[in-house]
């Protein structure tokens, strides 16, 4: 089934947890000691600077927890939660939870707004910056917040099976409402696994998922996860393909 390291990721989330420990004390210790006023002008940049890094921390160590459900040997659905109660199958998306997505996007406006200040204003950045900012990541913050617990409350974002019905209704993206009906088995011809490349500094980093093709020739994203190992997305689609009764598992060409 292809082994998933885990270690790299643990490796990299200890250094990184580590690192913004230590840089954390140097800036209390720095707050602690600087002299008044002077000294401190520029603490509401570097506080809203290591805020987001911090932040930071939790996805890595969301991602270790993500590889380690992957790497155990009885997975067979590329780390996803699944959830079976009556004959229904309901796979949870990979991604964040309505407290994880609120506090990136809210940290995520804090740090812009941390890295573009110096450069619009000033380094040492005034109050009012600095509480206009708070007020509009709180506000992000609450929105992403509202749109994820949506997506969890309505099952938008679910991938469900019905065994019984045999029908399986596919998850949609960015959406808060779900599929309006689901479709049957036999509408599916194959799934596959297709890849597409996210461009990173310059370099092309392949990402994959599983499509269904459909019996008028029209492709279906299955969109519960995007994963950065192959091995993963192609253990999800020979599990879905046994779920619905198809035993085909192809890989396409990039998107």
């Amino acid at each position: 089934m292809g082994a998933v390291r885990v270690w790299p990721a643990v490796v990299f989330a200890v250094v990184w947890t580590a690192a913004m420990a230590v840089l954390d004390a140097v800036f209390v210790g720095w707050l602690a000691g600087a002299p008044e006023p002077d000294g401190l002008r520029s603490a509401p940049f570097l506080g809203m600077l290591l805020a987001t890094f911090n932040s930071l921390t939790v996805l890595f160590w969301r991602d270790v927890r993500r590889k380690r459900r992957a790497a155990r040997p009885d997975d067979v659905t590329g780390g996803l939660e699944t959830i079976t109660r009556d004959g229904v199958t309901r796979v949870v998306p990979n991604g964040l939870g309505p407290t994880g997505a609120a506090a990136f996007a809210g940290f995520g406006v804090i740090g812009l707004a941390a890295l573009l200040g110096p450069l619009a204003i000033r380094l040492d950045l005034p109050a009012a910056y600095v509480v206009g900012t708070l007020v509009v990541a709180a506000l992000v913050a609450a929105l992403a917040y509202r749109w994820i617990a949506a997506r969890r409350r309505t099952g938008a974002g679910e991938l469900v099976i019905d065994a019984g019905a045999r029908t399986i209704r596919l998850p949609r993206a960015y959406r808060t409402a779900p599929s309006a009906e689901a479709m049957p088995w036999s509408r599916i011809e194959r799934l596959e696994v297709a890849v597409q490349s996210m461009h990173v500094h310059g370099a092309a980093i392949p990402m994959y998922f599983v499509q269904a093709i459909l019996s008028d020739g029209t492709r279906a994203r299955v969109e519960s996860a995007l994963w950065p190992e192959k091995v993963l997305a192609e253990r999800f689609c020979r599990w879905l393909s046994e779920r619905i009764g198809l035993g085909q598992v192809r890989t396409s060409g990039r998107t």
